[in-house]
């Protein structure tokens, strides 16, 4: 049925657009303003070990399990630093992602905007035509059954749309939160500077002082990560922004 293929359109739109923002967007850079991805990529104080990794990790935190040599405050110390890296390493590449998904999105929008638009204009001549006529040999169950899940459908899509008006909503006050938190993040990372560079504490373990470095190395390794995220956010605003409201126009039409 017509009514059935039109909602069906409408999901998959609202679906495509739901992976697309991936969360509420940002705005563009605005002209002449840098890229805090390329101040973050020409930090030449960048020091992560490449041999601190998730495992390597996992493996140090299983090994102080059944370490009989140390004692209960030394081994809490060191699970407590590694755990920081290991929890940074994963919040890294939550935002590596996440960036990877808007510099996609940057790349794919304009032609799936040029579609989604084509597709519009067809519905607009699919709406003119007389409906699909049902087939003369359903029964009244089978009609019923078929309108309740069209209804049920129909439910669906006006439930979604209200979520994806609330999104357009939001929309422009993405910006200055976005910015904020750059600037709090190129802050954080300053701080973590500041105490990679100091004196280790006296009568620390070695053990102890190459944990909190990996800490500190991840912490910021997390936080470059989060800023380049947010500058992919920034960089593809304007088009995910177009292809939101054009999908929102298909699913009106």
């Amino acid at each position: 049925m017509f009514l059935k293929r039109r909602i069906a359109e409408q999901l998959t739109a609202l679906a495509l657009l739901l992976h697309l923002t991936v969360h509420p967007a940002i705005a563009q850079t605005t002209p002449g303003e840098t890229s805090s991805s390329a101040t973050v990529a020409s930090d030449s104080t960048e020091t992560l070990n490449p041999s601190v990794t998730v495992g390597v990790l996992e493996s140090k935190i299983k090994e102080l399990e059944s370490d009989g040599s140390l004692d209960e405050a030394t081994k809490a110390a060191l699970t407590d630093q590694y755990r920081k890296a290991l929890s940074s390493l994963e919040g890294a590449k939550s935002y590596d992602a996440k960036a990877k998904a808007y510099a996609d999105s940057l790349a794919r929008a304009p032609q799936e905007l040029a579609d989604t638009r084509a597709r519009i204009e067809e519905l607009k001549g699919e709406a003119a035509r007389e409906p699909e006529a049902l087939p003369p040999d359903l029964s009244i169950r089978e009609i019923e059954q078929r309108l309740t899940k069209e209804l049920a459908d129909a439910t669906a899509v006006e439930a979604k749309l209200g979520e994806l008006e609330k999104e357009l909503e939001d929309w422009p006050r993405r910006p200055v939160e976005a910015r904020k938190r750059i600037t709090e993040t190129s802050s954080a990372i300053e701080e973590v500077d500041v105490e990679l560079r100091a004196p280790v504490p006296e009568g620390e373990s070695a053990a102890l002082t190459e944990a909190r470095r990996w800490a500190l190395e991840t912490r910021k390794r997390e936080l470059r990560s989060e800023i380049l995220m947010l500058d992919q956010e920034l960089l593809s605003h304007a088009v995910r922004g177009d292809l939101a409201r054009a999908y929102r126009c298909l699913l009106y039409t």
